[in-house]
């Protein structure tokens, strides 16, 4: 696929892509959904989230966040939680509560799931 042909499907500028290509540019999340959808390829190929660490809770957290190519504030929504705590979760600066720590755990599950 030609530049001009993705930048017109996925609702982008030539320059912009050109700038991601030539590593000019890291994209942010609604960039890289607008990319995954016009190219029928999954958003964590994109972004190369498969590299990310999943050591601690935060970072298998913030792994399944992005596998879904959601925004903090989005994930918090999902949740049910504040988006200050599911900052801290992700920064490994605070624990989720028992209830909370379900809903965490079944998102990872259900994002990072093979």
């Amino acid at each position: 696929m030609f530049i001009v042909e993705l930048a017109k499907q996925a609702k982008l500028t030539k320059e912009m892509i050109s700038m991601i290509e030539r590593g000019v540019y890291t994209p942010k999340i609604k960039t890289l959904k607008k990319l995954s959808e016009a190219l029928d390829i999954p958003i964590w190929y994109l972004g190369c989230f498969e590299n990310l660490p999943e050591d601690t809770l935060g970072q298998r957290l913030r792994k399944a966040k992005l596998y879904a190519g959601l925004i903090s504030s989005e994930l918090a929504q999902i949740l049910s939680a504040s988006h200050r705590s599911v900052c801290s979760w992700e920064r490994d600066e605070a624990i989720p509560s028992p209830e909370n720590k379900l809903a965490v755990d079944e998102f990872i599950r259900t994002q990072l799931s093979d």
